[in-house]
């Protein structure tokens, strides 16, 4: 006769797990969630690294002390970016093998295409307050946008690029940032609307830049961070390109990287680690290893989604059509989806200020009309970079079975034979 114990029947009232014990059945969560106040399990971590191994999404938690990783989303083809919306708990990711991004909730569920027939998208950025989404795309060598449900495409950026790698935005601010590891590396800033285009860091003699990757922002202190897997560096600026700083020496290939409260998270083709250390650039430590293929990496949380600009909430000038995109200065910009007439669609851009006089301010609203542009006129912030011969070089096709090389850069694969 089986033996009849508190967890055998109806799990113990459990919510997740139960656990027999000398005291009773006690009830448990799964690895890396806590209870809530009323003794129920969460499906998600309320804060967790999310992460790509080229085969699948994975999360670490960052709620409790277990960092074993859990996989979200197995069976994938080539997983290379990722991303999240924390307002609608939704994650985004790029495979260029599907030449797709997708998305699903936290938990894996509800997986979806969004936007296809793209080449090589290595980078994915969400802007959370437009409710859109930004990927640069190393096979076409362009910059996009989309709403995040992929309606309203549009190329923002055409000209003079030649590996874009990664992007990230402040929305707040109305600025994009993306990093290019072509012949003449770089890192370049615009505003959201594509505009206003400067480099911040380009490759000099004196200080080199290589294969510059993973970027995010310390929204705290308005830093800009980056990988390079040349030079073996994480290091920083401002967003200006002023003030540049080596943060850690020493990785051998790092490619994905996350800003969170005072520390980095960084992912590393060579060691397959995933490793941590501080914005200043001390307590460096791995949080997870044993990880092949291992790609890029955010942490989610809503801490990092946090603010407002001239866009949020839907109150502007912009039409159903277009899509709304903040600029410098609490302003933005009507741009017209690449499938609209431009003429039909006037694209335009909407200065919201307020002037200054004697007595109660008075709220104006200035609107320009300018034609659409593709990024072009590039101004430079720091020393103008040194031509180098190739060191490397992009081949977009299928998925590749073989590990990446650290010789190379190329997370598609197909520049996998490529020697520095």
């Amino acid at each position: 006769v089986p033996v009849v114990t508190g967890c055998s029947v109806n799990n113990g009232d459990c919510d997740q797990l139960c656990l027999n014990t000398p005291a009773g059945p006690q009830c448990a969560c799964s690895t890396g969630l806590n209870a809530t106040q009323f003794g129920t399990c969460p499906s998600v971590p309320s804060e967790f690294l999310l992460f790509s191994t080229r085969t699948s999404i994975r999360r670490i938690s960052l709620d409790t002390e277990d960092k074993t990783n859990i996989i979200i989303i197995p069976n994938q083809e080539n997983a290379i970016a990722v991303d999240f919306h924390a307002s609608s708990k939704t994650i985004f990711w790029s495979d260029v093998s599907l030449d797709k991004i997708l998305s699903s909730e936290y938990d894996g569920s509800n997986q979806k295409t969004v936007v296809s027939n793209v080449s090589t998208p290595d980078g994915i950025a969400v802007d959370w307050i437009g409710d859109h989404i930004y990927w640069t795309d190393t096979g076409t060598d362009s910059i996009e946008v989309a709403r995040l449900d992929g309606s309203g495409r549009k190329v923002l950026i055409r000209e003079d690029l030649d590996e874009p790698r990664d992007i990230t935005l402040y929305p707040t601010k109305g600025l994009m940032f993306w990093s290019d590891w072509g012949n003449d590396p770089k890192i370049e800033r615009s505003n959201m609307a594509g505009l206003e285009r400067m480099t911040l860091v380009s490759d000099m003699e004196t200080v080199p830049l290589g294969w510059p990757n993973g970027l995010t922002i310390d929204f705290a202190q308005d830093r800009l961070y980056w990988a390079d897997a040349r030079e073996d560096t994480i290091e920083s600026v401002n967003l200006n390109g002023s003030a540049r700083k080596t943060v850690f020496r020493n990785l051998p290939h790092a490619f994905g990287l996350a800003a969170f409260r005072s520390q980095l998270y960084w992912t590393d083709w060579q060691h397959h680690t995933v490793s941590t250390g501080m914005l200043d650039g001390t307590g460096q430590a791995v949080v997870d290893a044993n990880l092949k293929f291992l790609m890029d990496i955010q942490v989610v949380s809503a801490e990092r989604q946090q603010g407002t600009n001239a866009c949020a909430g839907g109150d502007n000038a912009c039409t159903s059509e277009q899509l709304c995109v903040p600029i410098a200065g609490n302003a933005y910009r009507c741009v017209c989806p690449d499938s609209v007439s431009a003429m039909r669609c006037g694209e335009h851009t909407v200065m919201t200020h307020s002037i200054p006089r004697p007595g109660p301010a008075v709220s104006t609203q200035r609107v320009a009309t300018t034609p659409a542009t593709t990024g072009t006129g590039v101004a430079v912030a720091s020393a103008t970079s040194d031509q180098r011969d190739g060191t490397a070089s992009q081949s977009a096709g299928p998925a590749v079975t073989a590990a990446v090389s650290p010789a190379s850069n190329d997370p598609s694969g197909g520049g996998s034979t490529v020697t520095p």
